[in-house]
């Protein structure tokens, strides 16, 4: 069973502050072993598809690899803000990628395939960068954005959110959308 974010504050009040360290830093650093494993799967799954196809929808299957790739970028920009990273995407990355954005199958309403690809691993670079140089108390720290901050309240419970279970859920998309389109 998971403990609610109060549960969790209340196990972590009951441990001394050196242990309180070591809790955070354990979560941290599991944290980024699984985004380090969840970022080389990613790239196994997009490396065969060709760019041409990046964007075909199968029915059924709106979410292609190229907009996966670009939203799940867009997301590192998002926590990355969160973290204290200013952005870094271009304006109409929001538009074409962010939440509530619709896929569309037009290729050319895309970047090519390269150009998403180093834009991923560019902000996964930083995200990791800003990650390992995070202190247990930044980690801890209130979600800057109040829009979230009820269900996501503190800047680890984002992180672990987005970096975590968001890019699972793509990615599982991303796998079904290869077996749609019968990429091996």
């Amino acid at each position: 069973m998971v403990a609610a974010s109060g549960e969790w504050t209340a196990r972590l009040d009951g441990l001394g502050c050196a242990q309180q360290t070591r809790e955070r830093s354990k979560v941290k650093s599991e944290l980024l072993n699984s985004f380090r494993l969840d970022l080389a799967t990613l790239r196994e799954l997009i490396e065969p598809i060709p760019d041409s196809d990046m964007a075909v929808q199968p029915p059924g299957l709106n979410k292609h690899a190229a907009w996966t790739l670009g939203h799940l970028t867009h997301s590192m920009r998002a926590i990355g803000e969160e973290l204290g990273i200013p952005n870094w995407l271009p304006a109409d990355w929001g538009d074409r990628f962010g939440q509530g954005s619709t896929p569309s199958p037009t290729r050319d309403h895309y970047p090519s395939k390269s150009e998403l690809a180093e834009t991923f691993d560019d902000a996964a670079s930083r995200i990791v960068a800003r990650l390992e140089d995070m202190t247990p108390s930044e980690f801890d720290a209130d979600l800057p954005d109040a829009r979230h901050r009820e269900r996501y309240p503190t800047i680890g419970h984002a992180a672990v959110h987005i970096l975590a279970s968001h890019f699972a859920l793509h990615m599982g998309q991303l796998s079904c959308w290869r077996r749609a389109r019968e990429i091996n």
